[in-house]
């Protein structure tokens, strides 16, 4: 087999679409699974919408999902420079010989105006200021007439397109820089590209590079056109269907294993019933020919459910180091001793990085008396003398265990007829701040009852 070399190659214009995360990721599995090189190239061709600030947030975002190249503008490697606006020198130099051998031809039909052939110029040969005198001009390749281009997909076998739908493409503007089609030969082919593994929408895209690959006389690459991924309403994922960036979901706090984990079922599948795995996991069982052919769904919920997993997942000293730097950067000092105590009784309950200020962030900063007070009002009016009555009684507690605590206040809930929500969530949010904690009996434990007295006494 020929040595597997994969790129991933986005346009530096914004986040990182989940659907291009998945496209980068099946890139990775697919060069760790054949010991072969995944490579990073930003084709950052359109200067008006790409940013070096996107190129390095891009560079980032992968370095976080752990999809780390082999090669890349920021690693380099021998085929660099692996940005398209530093390679111009190259595609110069080409675009030259296509003209020379007349394989290309200016015209000053308007870009975007010839909707296929354009038979008025492709055989005037032009030199590029006579098209200019005439009206404003672009490169064009002379696509092949009444042919019809065969890609050997390696996931949906052979497709055909009919040249008739492509027509004499524009491969340059008349600045003589190259358009997407142009620049990706040329690069896929100067760094040995061996299999290009991108989403289906870019089939018309592939016949037309297949035409320049035999135009040009060079070997091909493999192609694999990978299903898209929908919305929940079956419909291409976008942003009607809200932020589907990886930089929100981060935001969020989505664990990255939890990401990669969910774009690898979005159209892979084990063969069996299991659903969590790890990257390294995925990449021992990755094979093309386990990919779906048809379109996934993506649902949040979902995503949701594997990000609760993988944080149960997370060893004590993982999430320890986590919960620590959450609550630093929320101005809140906590012993590590501590917080290795409350992981017993909150791991379990987290869903997202973000539950953990809000769970247990009020342990080690007491919550604001007058914002307190307003969500207690918010609750229930009464619950400040539900509230007075309780205090009284957890002032006789003598044995202060989750079990005594326990044993001790339930019996008092009993005697005064209180359901449980009219007593345990108020008291919840009179010692957080909020809705959210822990079970409401360890709660109590891990706060001390010195502490949660006080904190009761300032809010009543």
């Amino acid at each position: 087999m020929t040595s597997v070399r994969v790129r991933f190659a986005p346009s530096p214009s914004g986040n990182l679409h989940l659907g291009n995360a998945r496209t980068a990721l099946f890139n990775w599995l697919f060069a760790k699974s054949n010991n072969g090189k995944f490579i990073l190239r930003i084709e950052d061709t359109d200067s008006e919408r790409s940013s070096e600030k996107h190129s390095q947030a891009l560079m980032d975002i992968l370095e976080w999902l752990d999809l780390k190249p082999d090669e890349s503008p920021r690693y380099g490697g021998a085929y660099k420079p692996y940005k398209q606006s530093e390679r111009n020198h190259i595609y110069s130099e080409i675009i030259k010989k296509m003209i020379l051998e007349k394989k290309a031809f200016w015209s000053p039909a308007e870009m975007g105006k010839v909707k296929r052939f354009d038979n008025e110029w492709r055989d005037a040969n032009l030199s590029k200021e006579e098209a200019e005198k005439i009206g404003p001009s672009a490169l064009r390749f002379k696509s092949a007439k009444a042919d019809r281009v065969e890609i050997n997909d390696l996931l949906k076998g052979k497709i055909k397109v009919n040249t008739k739908q492509i027509g004499d493409f524009v491969i340059s503007r008349n600045d003589m820089k190259p358009l997407y089609n142009f620049a990706c030969v040329i690069d896929d082919h100067s760094m040995n590209i061996s299999h290009v593994i991108r989403g289906e929408d870019h089939l018309t895209n592939t016949a037309k590079q297949i035409q320049l690959y035999k135009t040009l006389g060079w070997k091909m690459p493999q192609f694999i056109h990978l299903p898209l991924v929908m919305g929940p309403d079956g419909s291409p994922l976008s942003k009607r269907h809200g932020d589907v960036s990886v930089e929100k979901f981060k935001e969020q706090g989505f664990l990255p294993e939890s990401i990669i984990n969910a774009l690898a079922m979005l159209g892979w599948g084990p063969g069996d019933d299991k659903e969590i795995f790890s990257k390294e996991e995925i990449s021992k069982l990755f094979e093309i020919k386990k990919l779906n052919i048809s379109p996934s769904k993506f649902f949040p919920k979902k995503l949701n459910w594997f990000n609760g997993q993988h944080i149960r997942k997370l060893s004590k000293e993982k999430l320890q180091a986590i919960i620590s730097k959450k609550l630093e950067e929320n101005n809140i000092k906590a012993k590590r001793e501590a917080i290795f105590d409350l992981i017993d009784v909150t791991q379990e309950r987290l869903r997202s990085l973000n539950d953990i200020v809000p769970m247990i962030g009020f342990f080690f900063k007491r919550p604001e008396i007058k914002k307190t007070k307003e969500n207690l009002k918010n609750f229930d009016s009464d619950s400040l003398k539900r509230l007075q009555k309780l205090m009284k009684e957890i002032e006789t507690i003598n044995e202060w265990t989750v079990k005594g605590i326990e044993t001790k206040l339930e019996s008092w809930r009993l005697e005064q007829n209180y359901q449980p929500k009219q007593i345990w969530q108020p008291l919840r949010i009179a010692i957080s701040g909020g809705k959210v904690s822990p079970p409401i009996f360890e709660t109590l434990y891990f706060l001390e009852k010195k502490e949660t007295i006080t904190r009761i006494q300032n809010i009543i």
